[in-house]
């Protein structure tokens, strides 16, 4: 098995006190679902990150957080980290970005 795609439970995280950024946006997308926000884990690329994972909620306009840091942007903000999507997941769906364009797109509008 590798251990480099070892996984934990959002309560083994919480024991453990150490995951990365998959298992904190996990956790922090199973926070807002609990207060009744429509949250999204979105895995893609970042600057500096690289390979990385973010939180997107929609209830209050499209903002994707940080799930380290704690920070929100606004999915229109030239500034976001957040560069490229590959997925994005909840619960009940799974979406895969098979263009990789660079073009963030939601319901076929751009963000």
């Amino acid at each position: 098995m590798n251990l480099l795609s070892f996984r934990f439970w959002p309560q083994q995280f919480l024991h453990m006190l150490a995951g990365d950024e998959e298992e904190h946006a996990i956790l922090l997308c199973n926070y807002f679902k609990y207060r009744n926000k429509s949250a999204y884990v979105v895995l893609g690329t970042g600057i500096p990150e690289g390979s990385t994972a973010y939180v997107l909620t929609v209830d209050d306009g499209y903002k994707l957080w940080n799930a380290y840091t704690g920070e929100s942007f606004d999915v229109q903000d030239a500034n976001c980290p957040l560069k490229s999507i590959e997925c994005v997941f909840n619960e009940g769906n799974v979406s895969d970005n098979h263009y990789r364009q660079s073009v963030i797109t939601y319901k076929n509008k751009p963000w």
